[in-house]
């Protein structure tokens, strides 16, 4: 009992933190509180965050409220909501699919100074380096791809924020500046589908299909790279049941989950070091799921475990690769599944992530100093809206955090 009231209680509990939006803890018991009120007000919401089970009766409750929903439109036509609520905070589901999405946002226009800001930036860096080539690459999210689908007929697209402005962003930069999106080549439907059920990251098919447009993004440079990297064989990682983010955030809804798949890629020898890592720390941690002691938790993030966490700087080395070229990756999450894939075509590769990479290294991030340093031929800017069509270069750590 002393266990489930600790767990219950502590400020540390993920999993209803996640469903709440903030960490449940209890006030702390001073005069001044006491007199002001604040005590008795926090006390009774925190009692009220921390009662037994809670974590099982906000999806329950989730469930419900999304089941009625469903039963009250079956009675009205499809065209009037391609979506059904999920829970709370603007989540909701694709009518007739599993898959979970944020409520599209309406288009903002201020957008486009914010894409000309980062379109500047790119151009900017690309004309001080000129010997160096440069990518970027983005990657739309889920409810802007549905917003693609045209699911609502009798509302004009352009109101939504879809793929307009990945779009648009392509014609601010210079030809210095390769630049392309996942899907824009893909009907919207088929592009949505590679996306997990209920996460906003792709699945791993998805990611591969990611790779091999930035194969061709790069040739299209006249960079000389080997063949692509082929897979020999896709499957499903075994007793693993994945409920993302979407799921968790929404109130525990359980109605949708996914499957975690992976590859076995022809890969060329390689070794990678993840630096800041602790002694004997690997760059991700799948012999436990080959040995099936991977966590059981019901909102574990499981592609992040298997695949490795966001790390400020990870370091691959391709010694068999003849040509003596050197990849920067600055992104974020979405590239964490790719990594050998991309290394596999260049000497070194170094993937950045801003946000943790002062804490990891000890120093700030500098691109001028990283090119010098580390011998830079290739820059690929990689990500979110936030990373890339939106990307901010005098954003601070904290702002950086929004990326994902």
């Amino acid at each position: 009992m002393l266990v489930i009231q600790a767990h219950i209680l502590t400020n540390t509990n993920n999993e209803l933190s996640g469903m709440l939006g903030r960490a449940p803890a209890f006030p702390k018991p001073t005069l001044q509180h006491f007199l002001s009120g604040k005590f008795q007000a926090r006390m009774q919401k925190s009692t009220g965050d921390c009662i037994p089970f809670l974590e099982q009766v906000i999806p329950l409750l989730t469930y419900w409220k999304s089941f009625f929903y469903e039963l009250s439109l079956t009675v009205l036509p499809k065209r009037w909501s391609p979506v059904l609520p999920i829970g709370e905070k603007g989540y909701a589901r694709i009518r007739g699919k599993e898959q979970l999405l944020p409520i599209p946002s309406i288009y903002k226009p201020d957008l486009a100074k914010r894409m000309k800001k980062a379109a500047n930036y790119f151009n900017e860096i690309a004309t001080k380096w000129p010997m160096v080539r440069f990518y970027v690459f983005a990657i739309p999210s889920k409810q802007a791809v549905f917003v693609e689908t045209g699911a609502w007929p009798d509302i004009p697209t352009q109101l939504f924020g879809g793929c307009q402005d990945l779009n648009q962003f392509g014609t601010l930069l210079s030809k210095n500046v390769a630049y392309d999106w996942f899907g824009k080549a893909r009907p919207a439907w088929q592009a949505l589908d590679f996306y997990y059920n209920t996460d906003h990251h792709l699945i791993t098919p998805g990611m591969y299909e990611i790779y091999r447009q930035l194969y061709n993004l790069i040739s299209s440079r006249g960079v000389g790279i080997n063949e692509v990297v082929q897979c020999k064989n896709w499957f499903v990682v075994p007793n693993v049941i994945f409920r993302g983010s979407y799921s968790r955030l929404s109130g525990g809804y359980e109605g949708a989950t996914d499957d975690l798949m992976s590859c076995l890629f022809e890969l060329p020898e390689y070794t990678v070091t993840v630096h800041g890592a602790k002694h004997g720390e690997g760059r991700n941690k799948r012999l436990a799921y080959e040995t099936g002691t991977m966590s059981k938790d019901r909102f574990f993030n499981h592609p992040a475990e298997y695949f490795g966490y966001d790390r400020g700087l990870i370091e691959y080395a391709m010694d068999k690769v003849s040509k003596q070229r050197n990849l920067l990756i600055l992104g974020d999450s979405n590239d964490n599944s790719i990594e050998p894939l991309l290394a596999a075509h260049f000497s070194r590769s170094y993937f950045v992530d801003v946000r943790h990479f002062a804490k990891e290294t000890g120093q700030r991030f500098s691109l001028d100093t990283f090119i010098s340093q580390n011998g830079i031929t290739d820059v690929l800017f990689i990500g979110s809206h936030w990373t890339t069509v939106l990307r901010d270069p005098g954003a601070g750590q904290d702002a950086q955090e929004r990326f994902d």
